[in-house]
């Protein structure tokens, strides 16, 4: 296309966007980037809130890939108490897990509230990790919650969504270049495992063949999947000495997972589904809710998704015609490929440059604190962290990593200890891992 042909485009989408009270087709910004209009996409990417609920926030969709077509949905919270606070990208697991169930469920500035009546609406969260940080919160891969491909060609593998995070964090940089300036730390929960490490690897090799300036600092992993094998070997001795399995369940399980080994070694994994994968990685054997084990909580995946779905959080998000789901089963199974393929070496690299915090709550049931310790065999524990009378949790320093375990806490951690994390993550940066201690263990 033209320069002529991208500026009238510019000129009659934001004709669109500016004049309709009901939006026509999900707002693409990358054709505004192109053509160098900045102040045209800030503007009409603004969320306007007519309940005057949700910050100052903006919306829409950054393309990853031009001939596929694909396109990646944010919502981005600059901070509301510090203009020099450091951006912090959140993404959900899964995998294919919507990064919007993150933000009002653990850590964003709103949550929803399900009123007696069955209706969904939302209110202020009264503790917000987009308090003292920027939250840029990403729908990944193509095809999870509203992002989506107009071909069909969501990437599975981590050179392929860490290529498209890539060329997205680029594109959010022209529209936002203050944060140059700024800290940049990539995190996430679960299946974020792979997808942190791996687009934040992607950041340092262009740091070191000298073609980006992206500010990353750090990266920052709750309940990670990061070495599949060796963290699924765990995953079952966990319960066992919990009580929660019989001997003759823990040796089915510990044979699933030599099976899984030896298949993997042998070349002979690409022989089964990824829901046979799955099962066999994570064993069916265990009872009640793996999130938090101690309450069997549930997450409340249904009212993001009931939320998100209304006309009125559509057009506020210039999402429109689109259909969002909190989670999408048939992207899930296309990765397959991606399962057991781990980021532990990538993970080895960044941790001799930049900061790095994993933690777990202690009641998570799907990435447990052990399978975590498994993975990492070497690191030394613990210290006790404790506010007062209060045990927060524990953690350990080595260098720039750090290790902290979140007490009375479940795989959705921000969720069940909303304090405790926010301090956590306050003292991660300002610090690289917690400086308020009482001495134990």
């Amino acid at each position: 296309m033209s320069s002529y042909g991208i500026h009238l485009l510019c000129l009659l989408t934001l004709f669109v966007w500016c004049r309709c009270d009901r939006c026509v087709s999900p707002l693409l910004l990358t054709p505004f980037l192109d053509a160098g209009n900045i102040t045209a996409a800030l503007e009409v990417s603004k969320v306007t809130d007519s309940k005057g609920i949700v910050p100052k926030s903006f919306s829409g969709f950054i393309t990853t890939d031009r001939k596929a077509r694909n396109h990646l949905f944010f919502w981005f919270f600059p901070s509301s108490n510090d203009t020099n606070a450091p951006l912090m990208i959140w993404l959900n697991g899964g995998p294919t897990v919507s990064s919007m169930f993150g933000l009002f469920y653990e850590n964003g500035p709103i949550r929803t509230i399900t009123h007696t009546n069955g209706s969904i609406s939302y209110e202020r969260r009264p503790v917000s990790w987009a308090d003292p940080f920027s939250m840029l919160y990403i729908d990944n891969p193509v095809g999870t919650g509203f992002s989506y491909s107009e071909t069909n060609s969501s990437k599975t593998t981590q050179d392929g969504y860490s290529e498209e995070l890539y060329l997205f964090i680029e594109q959010f940089y022209l529209m936002f270049p203050v944060y140059y300036t700024r800290e940049l730390y990539i995190g996430g929960q679960s299946y974020a495992g792979k997808y942190v490490p791996a687009f934040a690897h992607q950041i340092h090799t262009r740091i070191l063949e000298g073609t980006s300036k992206i500010p990353l600092t750090g990266i920052y992993l709750g309940g990670p999947y990061f070495d599949p094998l060796i963290q699924s070997a765990e995953f079952c001795e966990y319960y066992y000495s919990l009580g929660a399995i019989s001997h003759s369940k823990l040796q089915k399980c510990k044979k699933n997972v030599f099976n899984l080994d030896i298949m993997v070694s042998t070349g002979n994994i690409h022989t089964l589904e990824y829901s046979e994968l799955f099962r066999m990685a994570f064993s069916k054997t265990v009872p009640g809710s793996r999130d938090n084990y101690v309450t069997s909580q549930y997450p409340d995946y249904n009212s993001v998704e009931d939320l998100m779905r209304t006309e009125s959080m559509k057009t506020m998000l210039h999402t429109c015609n689109l259909v969002y789901n909190v989670g999408n089963t048939v992207l899930k199974y296309k990765f397959k490929d991606d399962l057991l393929v781990g980021t532990k070496a990538k993970m080895a690299v960044l941790m001799n440059r930049y900061k790095i915090l994993l933690y777990t709550g202690d009641y998570d049931g799907i990435i447990t604190s052990p399978m975590v310790e498994a993975a990492l065999m070497t690191t030394p524990w613990k210290t006790l962290w404790k506010l007062g009378d209060k045990l927060k949790g524990f953690y350990v320093q080595v260098g720039q990593f750090c290790r902290v375990v979140i007490h009375q806490a479940g795989h959705q951690t921000p969720h069940d200890q909303p304090e405790s994390t926010l301090d956590m993550m306050i003292q991660f940066v300002q610090h690289g891992c917690i400086r308020e201690v009482t001495e134990g263990a």
